[in-house]
């Protein structure tokens, strides 16, 4: 610690950087209930979803909840290891859904509950309660 020039200390310059700094995270804490408050007053529910695949891979979701759009909602592997995910926000009910990687399509294998298309191939179910 240099004790050569005297620091002086500014007790009313700390309480506004610490008023600034409660005002931040009271603000980022009222916007965080408000989205949690105004998708728990519409009913949905917070759904996610896991594939594990290749690093790398383009992986998508489809099913019942985006009319099957087969690029509409992106997983992502946040740390490059082949574990993608996805959150979505749904009604309570079922819907049937599945994967897409690098363009093939597959059931979720995590997922126990599925149900024959009428394409001659399975869809897995999904319920939110």
């Amino acid at each position: 610690m240099d004790f050569s020039e005297p620091r002086y200390y500014n007790i009313f310059e700390e309480l506004a950087k610490e008023s600034n700094s409660m005002k931040e995270e009271i603000m980022s804490n009222s916007k965080s209930a408000a989205k949690k408050n105004r998708n728990s007053a519409n009913g949905k529910k917070r759904v996610v979803l896991m594939v594990n695949t290749t690093p790398g891979s383009d992986v998508y979701v489809a099913g019942t909840f985006n009319d099957w759009n087969p690029n509409g909602e992106q997983l992502l592997d946040k740390d490059g290891d082949g574990n993608y995910s996805g959150t979505l926000m749904l009604l309570p009910g079922d819907y049937e859904y599945k994967f897409k990687v690098n363009g093939d399509w597959f059931i979720d294998a995590n997922n126990p509950k599925f149900t024959p298309n009428g394409l001659g191939t399975l869809n897995s179910i999904l319920t939110v309660q």
